[in-house]
């Protein structure tokens, strides 16, 4: 695996890659369609907020134990799970939507069971991506993967509105197929997941445990995760009010995507800042710190708008 291969011509990081862009591109159809499918059931914003919580909480509940999976099990079996289980949950979700018989807690469950298998595949894929590259391509792959990821989340809502638009249940059925282009495209790589670990394992207990006090010992570390716990329930939250507030003003289900679109297309920005050499002269703790209160300051604003 020599560095002067491109990364486009390394067939298993291109597989790895275009199946998580997918999946990717597919969770961002179903994430637009989730709050609209319950408003058009239930016409609860508190009962959209809840499905929104349980496609949210299983990240920062599930994030250590998805590692210590990962180290434990191999990694190319529990990618293919992962998918393939998503793909079931959101087939059974769109054949419900199909017959009209849908009820509110199956929405709640499959969004669940999509975020907690999400985070299981999304630490198990950044496992396996030192295991597809060379060391030194390694930061270049990594920011192709997050090329992919803000393509996805731009492409991802105003396609998910329109698909809802036509059809409650198309956003669910392109999100399982999605997953089952992943689940195919892991399956045809080659090179081992796992690496060689001739030493004992311990218990998961006991790792989770370990990885806890180590974590709980970097306070860089430590504070971003703690702010990152808070921040994703809340963003997902403000995602919601931003559907609520533009139904109220009548807005389709395609414009709420493009909405969508325009706050992933921000995050775009600020990724390809992060990447410039404007990101040498800023530390990552300052840059944590600026980012949390941009948010805190932004945040108060983009509600007094919304509700003006």
């Amino acid at each position: 695996m020599g560095v002067e291969r491109p990364l486009r011509r390394n067939r298993d990081y291109m597989l790895v890659w275009a199946g998580e862009g997918v999946s990717e591109l597919g969770s961002q159809v179903s994430t637009v369609a989730y709050p609209l499918l319950v408003l058009a059931l239930t016409h609860s914003p508190a009962e959209a907020g809840v499905v929104g919580l349980a496609a949210t909480l299983p990240l920062p509940l599930l994030a250590l134990p998805a590692g210590m999976l990962a180290d434990h099990f191999d990694r190319k079996r529990l990618m293919l799970s992962c998918d393939a289980l998503r793909a079931a949950a959101l087939a059974a979700l769109t054949i419900a939507v199909f017959s009209g018989a849908v009820a509110y807690g199956v929405v709640a469950a499959v969004a669940f069971v999509d975020g907690a298998l999400l985070t299981v595949s999304f630490v198990t894929e950044r496992g396996v991506l030192r295991r597809l590259v060379a060391p030194e391509q390694l930061a270049a792959a990594v920011a192709q993967n997050e090329t992919a990821f803000y393509a996805s989340s731009i492409v991802g809502p105003p396609l998910g509105g329109l698909l809802f638009a036509i059809s409650r249940a198309l956003p669910f059925l392109a999100d399982a197929v999605s997953y089952a282009f992943s689940a195919t495209a892991t399956l045809l790589t080659r090179a081992p997941f796992q690496p060689e670990r001739p030493e004992a394992r311990g218990s998961l207990v006991a790792e989770f445990t370990s990885g806890l006090r180590w974590l709980w010992r970097q306070p860089l570390l430590r504070t971003c995760s703690l702010i990152t716990a808070a921040i994703n329930p809340t963003w997902r939250a403000l995602y919601l009010l931003l559907v609520v507030l533009a139904k109220r003003h009548g807005a389709s289900s395609s414009l709420i995507g493009v909405m969508f679109a325009i706050i992933a297309a921000a995050g775009l920005l600020g990724g390809l800042l992060a990447s410039s050499r404007l990101a040498t002269r800023v530390s990552v703790a300052n840059a944590v710190r600026l980012d949390t209160c941009t948010t805190a300051l932004l945040g108060p604003l983009g509600l007094k708008a919304g509700a003006g």
